[in-house]
């Protein structure tokens, strides 16, 4: 009897060892991550610029400044073509895409490894990605699909090393890795890896072979790079304007946190304090190891993680969507390091593996568990009312009958709701400088004004209590131009809404 009582109970145990239990667990658990009521404000910025090019033909770099390659833009503009701007249906692309990824994690380390390491390495991967300092919700965002990207050029990288004749693999990977770069920049790091990555699997090999392996992999990112530009170059933008509004904006100090001591004080806060630090022994173990895995797979998941590690890095700020870059490989390291200390000491007993590998599982569940994000979501969902309408969705049913389809609006400042309200009123911005991030010198405040001469905006809103410090952003011109020739119609919400004077 208790032999048949811990038959059962491990059966029950390996259930969670099955890859096709994992994908549905993490499918269930992505979804109600995803269904969080609120836009947040980069959704928000996207669904602007998405309605801007679907509806009325303005491709972004041309009707919006944002620091972002296009990729991002083009499913947002898909989604308001498609849905009306419905916002769960990008983040539905973001769960399919984060469940691919899944797949090609396991696939990576089922190859390199084995079938325990993947399993666990699914677990860890979901379940960080759903925490809430992560921005779990954040399935629209642009590095979801950037990970899913920079995750399958790895995966053909990898085929490329067991099947050396094969450089359509390294073709993949460019194109992937291109694709990767079109959804966010900093995806640069990883192709950087990609190309140390074929030096280390070009070991031993002819010069000229490693050069063709490495010209592959750069014709393939410019390809796809390419490619991504080649829809803006049909709406009318320039390369100049491409490369200024998606690359040159990198160095405008909206992109960047210019001080070392919010730099340093937002690292601890995400990196130190938080339950990553749970995992670094796990990563420092890895690391220092010499014979937990193959020495070239070592290296090439060092290098991938320092990195990817420098991207999470580069601008500062330390979001939790930004955080998502260095998780891939951050998975695959402390998955490799649990089976590997699990084999070592269950050695060729492969039943006792097996149910110590899911008792860590649920151990791991336990611990990574998102339980802030979910509470927030089910909290949101239990205090939504219906038959309320929210504050910028008054606004902007207020403002689209206030005006006409041809109208032009401007937001001065770049709060939250003000953004929300741009996004859903569906009017066009007077300036590519819609919102008070990036203009940062004088060119950007001339811009503006030009813009606001050219094209007077017949609403122009602001915050009731506009932070000072963001008003002057926009200089002295801009704030005598909206004081001579605009005035206080009506607050709405601590809104207040600006009109035209009539001379």
């Amino acid at each position: 009897m208790l032999k048949k009582i811990i038959m059962k109970k491990n059966k029950v145990l390996h259930i969670v060892l099955n890859p096709v239990f994992v994908i549905l667990f993490l499918l269930m658990l992505f979804t109600i991550s995803a269904f969080h009521l609120n836009t947040n404000y980069d959704e928000s910025l996207w669904m602007y610029i998405g309605s801007l090019w679907s509806d009325k033909g303005i491709p972004p770099y041309l009707g919006a400044v944002e620091n972002k390659t296009p990729g991002i833009f083009v499913l947002f503009a898909i989604s308001n073509y498609l849905t009306s701007s419905s916002l769960f249906f990008v983040r539905a692309l973001g769960v399919i895409a984060t469940l691919l990824t899944c797949f090609f994690l396991y696939a990576i380390c089922k190859k390199i490894y084995n079938k325990v390491s993947a399993v666990i390495c699914l677990y860890v991967f979901g379940l960080i990605t759903c925490w809430q300092s992560m921005d779990g919700f954040a399935f629209a965002h642009t590095e979801v699909f950037m990970v899913l990207l920079s995750t399958m050029a790895f995966y053909f990288l990898i085929r490329f090393k067991n099947f050396q004749e094969h450089f359509k693999w390294v073709l993949f990977a460019g194109l992937s890795m291109g694709l990767a770069i079109a959804f966010k920049q900093i995806a640069i790091t990883t192709a950087c890896t990609l190309g140390i990555v074929l030096l280390i699997f070009g070991r031993g090999k002819s010069f000229l072979l490693q050069i063709k392996g490495l010209l592959i992999l750069v014709f393939g990112i410019s390809i796809t790079t390419f490619l991504s530009y080649l829809v803006l170059y049909f709406y009318g933008v320039s390369f100049y304007e491409y490369i200024e509004g998606a690359w040159l904006i990198l160095f405008n100090t909206g992109s960047k946190v210019t001080s070392i001591t919010e730099h340093f004080n937002n690292f601890i806060s995400k990196l130190i304090v938080s339950r990553f630090v749970l995992f670094y022994p796990l990563v420092i173990w890895f690391l220092l190891k010499k014979n937990i895995i193959n020495h070239p797979y070592k290296i090439v998941l060092g290098v991938w993680l320092l990195l990817d590690f420098i991207g999470v890095n580069a601008s500062g700020y330390y979001f939790g969507h930004q955080l998502k870059q260095i998780l891939p490989v951050f998975s695959i390291i402390t998955a490799i390091s649990i089976s590997f200390l699990i084999s070592k000491k269950h050695k060729e007993d492969n039943n006792s593996i097996y149910t110590r590998a899911a008792q860590i599982i649920l151990m791991i569940g336990a611990v990574c568990f998102p339980y802030k994000q979910l509470y927030h979501n089910f909290k949101l969902v239990l205090e939504h009312n219906s038959t309320l309408v929210l504050p910028h969705v008054e606004i902007a049913n207020w403002i689209q009958k206030n005006s006409s389809n041809d109208d032009y609006i401007y937001i001065i400042g770049g709060e939250p709701n003000l953004i929300r309200t741009q996004a859903i009123a569906k009017r066009a911005s007077s300036s590519k400088h819609f919102q008070s991030i990036f203009i940062t010198s004088d060119y950007e405040r001339d811009v503006l004004l030009e813009d606001l001469k050219e094209k007077p905006p017949i609403f122009i809103l602001r915050d009731q209590f506009i932070d000072k410090d963001i008003l002057k952003k926009y200089g002295k011109k801009v704030r005598t131009f909206v004081n001579n020739n605009y005035v206080l119609l009506k607050t709405m919400h601590e809104v207040e809404i600006l009109q035209k004077r009539k001379f």
